[in-house]
């Protein structure tokens, strides 16, 4: 029987190569027109603060020695690069929706959040289904996995996928969002005007926080880290700053107030924020904790979108490649902490020598290990949904 050409049984290897290896990997060493390379530059030092702090708690609990390093204030400081994440969310969700708004008088709520759900649910899902099924976690009650299940771990706890509170909250913010600009937009007829309510919004996460506290201990004076963790760190109306603060930064974007503005655009702002920022921490860190960091990090991104000359380095393609992979480091690398801690603490000399190079050293492997194990995902879930989205995207009609 005639088998056809050699080239035609290779024909559908060769597809699935490209597919799922080359043009995955194509997409990364390329970015696409209009990037812009100071926020990739932020959002990869978002991923790798986040994992240097959980990396310094996996450390000391497997054994490591406390350092200088281990103990300077800037490495313990590793939480807030979630707040990071959470200006840029503002930032560039808020520019979509801000321009829609403005364009149709109205946002396609369902399309929006379809939109973000082919970013963020594939690969979610995929953790989750391993978690809960291949690591044995489907034994547990039902009470103990449907949080991570309906993004609700910020409010309910019990995360299976670690760090899924941070996940439930910008789902929530993606769905909210849109929801009450569609609401408001009868009695908000001028783009401008939101960002007084932002504002409003920004005064009353302290209070709030003031208040929850108040009602946990007694007392303003009172401080204890474990309660902030447990009660205060992760529901959204008290942990949102941050991204109240990428919405104002949108909206002057899409304004153009930004650049009619010499405050928007002076290097001065983030030195005014530092001060601000570290004057509310010393009143109050429980209050002003988030409020403090959700000023720093917006005067970041706003000198990362300004158009005024940068650092040459922040154009590195190093940080666009660890940009588009950081959504999959942020979810594995959890997963990888226990393995990469205890093998370096046992196969890499001079742990009780140089304990802070030995941690150094720990660290690099471990954030190596993550951005190899999310170009995998990248190139097999994360990819191939990008790719659905575009061509959805294309075969709906043009608003």
């Amino acid at each position: 029987m005639d088998q056809g050409p050699p080239e035609a049984h290779t024909r559908p290897a060769r597809s699935l190569v490209h597919r799922f290896l080359l043009g995955p990997l194509r997409d990364l060493a390329h970015p696409p027109a209009g990037q812009v390379p100071a926020l990739d530059a932020l959002r990869a030092c978002a991923v790798l603060y986040v994992i240097l702090g959980h990396v310094r708690g996996g450390y000391l609990e497997l054994g490591g020695l406390e350092s200088r390093v281990t103990r300077s204030p800037f490495v313990r400081a590793g939480w807030t690069g979630v707040d990071l994440f959470f200006v840029l969310s503002g930032y560039l969700i808020g520019k979509q929706l801000w321009r829609e708004l403005e364009a149709r008088g109205t946002v396609a709520v369902g399309r929006f959040v379809l939109r973000r759900g082919f970013r963020i649910w594939p690969l979610y899902f995929a953790f989750y289904f391993f978690t809960v099924f291949v690591l044995g976690r489907a034994q547990l009650p039902f009470v103990a996995w449907w949080q991570d299940l309906t993004f609700t771990t910020n409010y309910f706890g019990h995360e299976l996928i670690a760090g899924s509170w941070s996940l439930s909250t910008e789902e929530q913010f993606y769905v909210l969002t849109p929801l009450l600009l569609v609401a408001s937009r009868r009695f908000v007829p001028d783009l401008r005007r939101y960002r007084r309510y932002l504002c409003y919004a920004l005064l009353i996460l302290p209070a709030l926080r003031a208040l929850t506290w108040w009602h946990l201990t007694g007392s303003l004076t009172h401080h204890d880290g474990s309660l902030f963790l447990d009660r205060i760190y992760t529901p959204i109306h008290l942990h949102s700053d941050a991204l109240f603060v990428g919405l104002v930064l949108a909206n002057l974007a899409v304004t153009g107030d930004a650049e009619r503005s010499a405050l928007w655009s002076s290097p001065w702002l983030a030195v005014g924020a530092v001060l601000i920022g570290g004057a509310l921490v010393a009143a109050q860190r429980e209050v002003f904790s988030f409020s403090a960091v959700a000023l720093l990090f917006g005067a970041c991104v706003r000198y990362a979108v300004s158009p005024k000359r940068r650092p040459s380095f922040l154009s590195s393609r190093a940080f666009y490649v660890i940009s588009r992979l950081s959504f999959g480091m942020y979810l594995n690398h959890r997963y990888l902490e226990d393995f990469t801690v205890s093998f370096c603490l046992r196969h890499v000399p001079f742990a009780a020598q140089a304990q802070g190079a030995h941690f150094l050293v720990t660290y690099v492997v471990f954030a190596a290990l993550s951005t190899l194990a999310a170009a995998v995902t990248f190139c097999l879930i994360e990819h191939p949904f990008l790719a659905l989205r575009t061509a959805w995207m294309e075969r709906q009609p043009s608003s």
